[in-house]
């Protein structure tokens, strides 16, 4: 789906319509509001298209192939036979009989990749809201463009819940539902317990995705503000930490930075 470049006083506006509809949009799971999520995604997708676009082609270099889908090559022994080989092969009376092809060249991605969102109280202000959506949109829609793999969405804090499962694809609608799970009232950020969700989880989706607990490359990507990470006690979150780690899951935690509050994470 090709996406018209906004310019930017269109996504000004739009981020000014965006953070308007949070304010007013419930949580209640009527018609109305899967009306107003799904307005509201698309609207989220137009504002980030060129940014999605920048990061699928940045990921394009860094996650490389991992599967050989196509068939290639002159083998003496392979899965189809290269037709344009017989005649030659017949024509040596059966001595080039490397007339065989296999998939020997990677092409094909097959990652597995989480993305968990703080749905805590402190990301309650629109602006951290907005931020938030809008990287859930970026990122998603990077991934889906690339075809990675397989893509799953959780949120955090108290609790970890899991918005978009791993075995389905990700779709206009998926987003949609994802922004309705999102409250921003929970009280408590534990990190710690959401790395041994995950790490759990990954291990039974590459158990199901290969038969074995090896070969599937996986990421979990953090979106949080930073706040309220260490409640659980900093020896608690690093030994999560290194379980993940000990899990071959690779860990990118991605800090959202209000502009404008007056102290800033960072400081």
């Amino acid at each position: 789906m090709h996406i018209q470049p906004l310019n930017p006083e269109d996504v000004e506006r739009l981020r000014k319509e965006l953070e308007e509809q949070l304010v007013v949009m419930q949580h209640k799971g009527t018609m109305e509001e899967e009306r107003q999520a799904q307005e509201a995604w698309h609207k989220y997708v137009s504002l980030t298209s060129s940014l999605a676009r920048d990061l699928c082609e940045q990921l394009r270099l860094v996650l490389e192939p991992t599967q050989a889908s196509k068939l290639r090559g002159d083998f003496r022994s392979g899965k189809r036979l290269n037709m344009r080989k017989v005649i030659p092969y017949i024509a040596s009376h059966f001595r080039k009989d490397k007339i065989w092809l296999r998939r020997s060249k990677p092409s094909k991605r097959q990652y597995q990749i989480m993305l968990a969102v703080d749905d805590s109280s402190s990301m309650d202000d629109n602006h951290s809201k907005q931020l938030a959506f809008e990287s859930l949109a970026v990122i998603s829609n990077a991934l889906t463009w690339l075809e990675v793999g397989e893509f799953s969405v959780c949120s955090f804090g108290e609790s970890v819940q899991l918005l978009h499962p791993f075995h389905e694809q990700f779709t206009d609608q998926s987003g949609a539902r994802i922004l309705q799970r999102f409250t921003f009232s929970q009280k408590k950020t534990k990190i710690g317990q959401l790395l041994a969700y995950i790490s759990s989880l990954m291990t039974s989706a590459q158990y199901r995705l290969r038969g074995s607990s090896s070969g599937t490359s996986q990421l979990l990507l953090v979106v949080s503000d930073g706040r309220g990470l260490f409640l659980e006690g900093m020896e608690a979150v690093r030994s999560a930490v290194r379980q993940a780690r000990d899990a071959n899951i690779f860990l990118v935690f991605v800090i959202l930075d209000n502009p404008k509050n007056k102290v800033s994470f960072f400081f």
